[in-house]
């Protein structure tokens, strides 16, 4: 399949602490303190996020780009992402199998210009087409709700959904407690059609953004949008990387 979806949920951010409060009881001077949730106001207020993933995905839904309709995929894809919020520049480099088909390529996407690149190739040399980015696209997440606590191994997590925005998907971003980093992202078909999901596990978590990721490659230095290497048609574009922060 030639075009390109990934079922990462969301862009990340970490280091989200929210104070917890404590009130006087009574007489005794005991206190109670609220329960610590991550990303409670969304990404607002961080500098960006730089890590590793491993996506595994088996029937889980996707909106086809191409077609507008609603498909299922199974595929593997592990790659590297950076976002900078504070300057809205995005890096995603990734290699996927699908359909014992391997495909690979980068995406550069800068909001200050409207204006994304992609590189079809992981190693010199390599197409890059360029695109407008969609005025809606949002680098950021929105405020998540804390739905349970629990532990992955040893580590104490936080299980936290995000806003429902359609009737096909479900998404739940798993987190570590102490310190908001992320750990695992899972993406649930829901009971309307077939089963299917989506599980991402996150590595070298950082908070904070990688500026030599951003820096473009020689291939896309001449670009603009009237290019006849349009980006537009390998449907990779930053708004399709990231379904569900894309428009909410």
């Amino acid at each position: 399949m030639q075009f390109f979806f990934l079922a990462i949920v969301l862009i990340l951010t970490i280091n989200n602490f929210v104070e917890s409060f404590s009130s006087s009881s009574s007489s005794s001077s005991s206190s109670s303190s609220s329960p610590q949730q991550c990303f409670s106001k969304g990404s607002e207020g961080f500098e960006g996020v730089t890590y590793e993933y491993i996506d595994s995905a088996y029937n889980a839904n996707y909106i086809n780009p191409l077609t507008g309709q609603l498909d299922q995929m199974t595929f593997y894809e592990a790659g590297l992402f950076s976002a900078d919020y504070i300057n809205g520049q995005v890096f995603y480099q990734y290699r996927r199998n699908e359909n014992s088909n391997w495909e690979e390529g980068k995406l550069f996407a800068f909001k200050s210009n409207g204006t994304q690149y992609f590189l079809d190739s992981l190693v010199d040399g390599g197409n890059c087409s360029v695109g407008k980015i969609d005025p809606e696209t949002q680098f950021t997440i929105p405020p998540l709700d804390l739905v349970s606590q629990g532990t992955m191994g040893g580590v104490n997590v936080d299980f936290l959904e995000y806003p429902q925005t359609n009737n096909y998907t479900t998404n739940t971003l798993i987190v570590n407690s102490d310190n908001c980093y992320f750990m695992s992202s899972n993406c649930h078909n829901t009971p309307l059609y077939p089963a299917g999901f989506s599980l991402i596990t996150f590595y070298n978590f950082m908070d904070e953004p990688d500026s030599q990721l951003f820096q473009l490659p020689q291939q896309c230095w001449n670009l603009n949008l009237h290019s006849t290497q349009s980006i537009q048609k390998y449907s990779k574009l930053v708004s399709n990387i990231f379904p569900k922060i894309g428009k909410y």
